[in-house]
């Protein structure tokens, strides 16, 4: 298998997220959320309907930019990996703009608490990007993070 930075990005947020931290508006019951790749080509919100999935965390196609030495020799590379988290009003149970804050908190808890290696781990949130598709409200928000790795 090919270790590209959304495999890097997926093994280290399955290691490192909480499910405790991601939790119905009970604060106590766990939410059901899934690492996945890119934006399926089917809607989203079928994914929450139909497979009971709470949250998406979405990793979608990252760049790389190589870092060159003095002398002209790529050294390593600057990788930028954007996220995506997805989530929708579930009746009584989830607030959509709560477990938006909830999955929005606890990204930034990951990538402060931990850092890999001599990697900068800097995480760069915009603003929620909610998505109005007429009886659902599709809660979103966009990150990046940027790290280095070196030459393989």
């Amino acid at each position: 298998m090919v270790e590209d930075a959304r495999y890097r990005t997926k093994v280290y947020l399955e290691e490192y997220i909480t499910d405790a931290n991601l939790t119905e508006d009970d604060d106590s019951t766990p939410v059901y959320y899934i690492i996945a790749y890119e934006k399926p080509s089917y809607p989203l919100v079928s994914v929450f309907r139909l497979k009971g999935v709470d949250l998406v965390f979405s990793i979608l196609t990252p760049t790389s930019e190589p870092i060159f030495s003095g002398d002209h020799i790529i050294r390593r590379y600057k990788e930028s990996v954007p996220i995506e988290t997805f989530c929708i009003d579930k009746g009584t149970r989830i607030t959509g703009t709560k477990l938006r804050w909830k999955a929005s908190e606890e990204l930034r808890e990951v990538f402060k608490d931990h850092p890999t290696g001599t990697s900068e781990r800097p995480l760069k949130d915009e603003a929620p990007n909610d998505i109005n598709l007429g009886s659902t409200t599709l809660y979103s928000q966009h990150f990046t993070f940027n790290y280095y790795r070196g030459v393989t």
